[in-house]
């Protein structure tokens, strides 16, 4: 509802209620109250139109697949709309004015988005919580993360440019697996690296110097604070994933588990006050995940084993569907043979398995 129609309106209900008179006899806050309480319970309309405004920031920040056409709209908008400090980001940079540091030129954009990102001020609605998931952490724009600490110095660099550009690397979960790439067997900080993920970042990504954009991925990673590190302990790693609901006449089971799961949407609150932390609480879980037993089956096989023909490759399986299941072909430069196979095998499954997991 446009201001003036709401200041007309207040106007003839004042009117009503008081004829004119400048002192009015009941404050509004028992005007508006129930009736039972005593009030007329009358509209407020300022609470009503505010209402309808946190209505749609709720819908415009329900970052999903299943958004409103009218949310991307307003996506384009205010990434058009940057102050001049920010005329040099890219697009693909530019994601989210909630979950990134930069912001909109509010005085140029349309008065209904104008008011809600105003409303989104004045109550405090931002990303909150003790701890998240790393399914959320994942989530999060890895360029101009809202918490990261001195990125924009970061974001510059041949290597940054060549990571959203060529390795496409928009998000927190992006920058991770390149960071992982750094984990495949005989990876080196070398230009001529022949690893598999090197190889493959030249290939496929048309990546001149694979190492240096896997090293800065790590600084990038780095630069967030623990809290909003995929790669920190958190305390998930030693929560149920499920509570088991107790027996009907038992009560009900307390949630203790104090990470916010789900997606984006779930981890924005409204009302908050004060500065956010970025410090992980401290809890009674143990600070070290449990000594976990894997178990992993490892192989090599060489067709034509000992001839110029011969092809090697590598199988490591877990269980069936495991997403950890892998058959590699042993690239040309490597010993085509049976041995080759085996070491490769291992080597990977010891990549992949967590440290403080005994395999």
């Amino acid at each position: 509802m446009p201001k003036e129609v709401e200041s007309r309106l207040e106007k003839r209900i004042r009117k009503f209620l008081w004829d004119d008179k400048t002192l009015a006899r009941i404050n509004k806050e028992t005007i508006y109250a129930p009736i039972e309480e005593g009030g007329r319970q009358l509209l407020d309309l300022l609470a009503r139109n505010e209402a309808i405004l946190v209505t749609w920031l709720q819908g415009y920040l329900n970052l999903n697949e299943k958004r409103a056409t009218w949310t991307f709209v307003a996506d384009a908008i205010l990434t058009h709309h940057v102050p001049s400090k920010y005329t040099n980001l890219e697009e693909r940079e530019k994601i989210n004015v909630f979950l990134q540091s930069w912001n909109s030129n509010t005085s140029k954009l349309p008065k209904d988005l104008r008011n809600m990102i105003s409303i989104a001020k004045k109550y405090g609605a931002r990303l909150e919580g003790l701890t998240f998931s790393r399914e959320i952490l994942r989530q999060m724009p890895i360029w101009l993360h809202s918490e990261a600490k001195n990125a924009h110095k970061l974001r510059n660099s041949k290597e940054s440019r060549c990571l959203r550009q060529n390795h496409n690397v928009k998000t927190v979960g992006d920058i991770e697996a390149q960071v992982n790439k750094t984990r495949t067997p005989r990876h080196g900080r070398r230009r001529n690296c022949r690893c598999m993920a090197c190889e493959a970042a030249r290939t496929e990504n048309h990546c001149e110097a694979p190492y240096r954009c896997f090293a800065k991925a790590k600084e990038l990673l780095q630069t967030l604070p623990e809290k909003w590190n995929p790669l920190s302990i958190l305390p998930e790693d030693h929560e149920p994933e499920e509570l088991h609901p107790p027996d009907v006449n038992e009560g009900t089971t307390f949630d203790h588990r104090i990470t916010t799961r789900g997606s984006l949407a779930d981890a924005f609150r409204i009302f908050t006050q004060g500065e956010t932390s970025n410090a992980i609480p401290r809890t009674t879980w143990d600070p070290q995940p449990a000594n976990t037993k894997v178990e992993v089956y490892t192989d090599g096989s060489c067709q034509h084993n000992g001839s110029d023909e011969a092809r090697a490759g590598a199988g490591v399986y877990y269980s069936e569907g495991d997403a950890l299941n892998k058959a590699i072909r042993i690239p040309e430069y490597l010993p085509q043979t049976n041995q080759t196979g085996e070491i490769i095998s291992i080597t990977t499954a010891a990549a992949d398995v967590d440290p403080n997991h005994s395999l």
